[in-house]
C-alpha cells in the first residue's frame, strides 16, 4: 500500500473501523455474550496497523470516535486497552516478536493501569479491589504480558494464513 490514505485504504480503514466497534460495542448490546466478543476488536486494528501503521492510526481514532456515541465506557476501555493493544501489535509486528511482545505488554499495562487506577472503570471487576495497590500492578502487569502474547500469536497465525491464501490465489 504505497499511499494508505487512497480509496482501498480508505474503504478498508472503514470496514476495519466498523468492525472493530461492533466488536467493541457488544458488551452494550448483548450483555453476557457480548463480553466475550469484546475483546476481538483488538484483531481488525491489529491487522490494519500491520499493513499501514498510519492508517490503523486513523481506523482506530475513527473506532473511539463512534464508540464515543455507543457507549463512553466501551470507548475507554477501546482507546486504553483493546485497541491500543491492537495499534501496538500491528505497527510492531514487523519489527521482532522481543520488541513488539515487550511494547504491547507495556502498553496494555499502562492502558489497564490508567483505567483501573486513574479513570476508575474496574478492568477485572472487582478482583483488583481485593488486592494492595502493589499486587494489583503485579497481577495487571502478568495478565498484560500474557494476554499481550496470546495475541502476538494470533495475529502470527492470521497473517501466515493471509499470506497462504494471498500466494495460493496467482
Amino acid at each position: 500500500m504505497k499511499n494508505c490514505f487512497d480509496a482501498r485504504g480508505i474503504c478498508l480503514g472503514g470496514l476495519f473501523s466498523a468492525v472493530a466497534v461492533l466488536f467493541q460495542s457488544a458488551p452494550v448490546y448483548l450483555a453476557g455474550a457480548g463480553l466475550m466478543l469484546s475483546p476481538f476488536s483488538t484483531l481488525p486494528i491489529a491487522l490494519l496497523s500491520f499493513m499501514s501503521p498510519p492508517l490503523g492510526l486513523a481506523a482506530y481514532a475513527a473506532s473511539a470516535f463512534i464508540l464515543f456515541m455507543i457507549s463512553t465506557q466501551e470507548a475507554v476501555i477501546f482507546m486504553l486497552a483493546t485497541g491500543l493493544l491492537g495499534l501496538a501489535l500491528g505497527g510492531l509486528h514487523k519489527k521482532g516478536f522481543i520488541l513488539c511482545e515487550g511494547a504491547s505488554a507495556v502498553a496494555l499495562f499502562a492502558g489497564v493501569v490508567i483505567m483501573t487506577y486513574l479513570v476508575g472503570i474496574p478492568s477485572f471487576g472487582s478482583l483488583t479491589a481485593k488486592f494492595t495497590v502493589f499486587a494489583g500492578l503485579l497481577f495487571i502487569l502478568a495478565f498484560s504480558i500474557v494476554y499481550s502474547w496470546v495475541w502476538q500469536f494470533i495475529l502470527r497465525v492470521i497473517i501466515r494464513l493471509l499470506r497462504l491464501k494471498n500466494n495460493s490465489d496467482h
